[in-house]
């Protein structure tokens, strides 16, 4: 497919919902739940009686949904941590539980500023928007059949995953005060965002959180400078969203 028609692609299926209420935040919740307690065990499931996951960094991060236009349904759900949100000191995630696996002297969050830095982090994509079968417990890989889809809706579907890192990276960079921006993924996203042209650097060993995953980094230069035309065009249609929803709730987000 052209690169042209990624973007429009994805747009006719998917839309961008920045998670301005607590309403929305709640639809971000209800998926990790389904993806991380229900479907992953990941997290204990009588830990959280209201079906919907969370945990104490939820309060100082922002939160991004996609929707599948046709069907109404939330096709996943990203967040970023961002210590900027408090006055009180905070962590985050990869610092709290993922610290002793960053070997990178100069690329570590104990080396930053605590207001320059973001965490990308709880990207979760429900099972019935993935592709492939008889993989059921890993994440990020892509399934279909569970609601009636077109081959064209379906080809979207990889770009979920793609979407939400997309969303979560139009945020940083709009973000004044953020200059870096870290995550714990597996080995095998990362190659699979590197073909894109997004190379995050790893910066540490691979470790056994949530699966097997690795801290990895991204400054705006790098993130910016490396989309291939495809995924930039999708990254513009992405943040023109973005910037017109929180324009509209709430202006004051990416004050200097």
């Amino acid at each position: 497919m052209p690169s042209a028609n990624i973007s429009e692609l994805f747009d006719s299926y998917f839309e961008i919902v920045y998670a301005h209420s607590a309403a929305l935040r709640d639809e971000t919740y209800k998926i990790r739940y389904d993806v991380y307690c229900r479907e992953l065990a990941f997290e204990d499931e009588s830990a959280f009686p209201d079906k919907m996951e969370r945990d104490e960094t939820d309060s100082y991060s922002h939160h991004y949904l996609i929707k599948h236009r046709r069907s109404g349904m939330y096709a996943g759900t990203v967040r970023v941590v961002d210590p900027n949100l408090t006055s009180d000191a905070v962590l985050c995630p990869i610092e709290q539980y993922c610290s002793e696996s960053i070997t990178d002297e100069v690329l570590n969050p104990v080396k930053l500023a605590n207001n320059t830095y973001c965490e990308v982090s709880r990207l979760a994509v429900p099972d019935t928007f993935r592709r492939r079968t008889g993989e059921k417990g890993k994440p990020f890989i892509y399934e279909g059949e569970r609601i009636s889809m077109t081959e064209t809706e379906k080809k979207a579907f990889p770009y979920i995953a793609v979407g939400l890192y997309l969303a979560a990276a139009a945020h940083f960079i709009n973000s004044p005060k953020l200059s870096h921006i870290f995550v714990m993924m597996e080995p095998r996203l990362s190659i699979h965002l590197r073909r894109t042209g997004i190379d995050f650097r790893q910066i540490g060993e691979v470790v056994e959180y949530h699966g097997e995953r690795a801290p990895f980094h991204i400054d705006k230069e790098r993130l910016l400078g490396g989309m291939n035309p495809m995924i930039r065009a999708l990254y513009d249609c992405i943040e023109t969203s973005i910037c017109a929803q929180v324009s509209e709730h709430t202006p004051e987000l990416w004050a200097p």
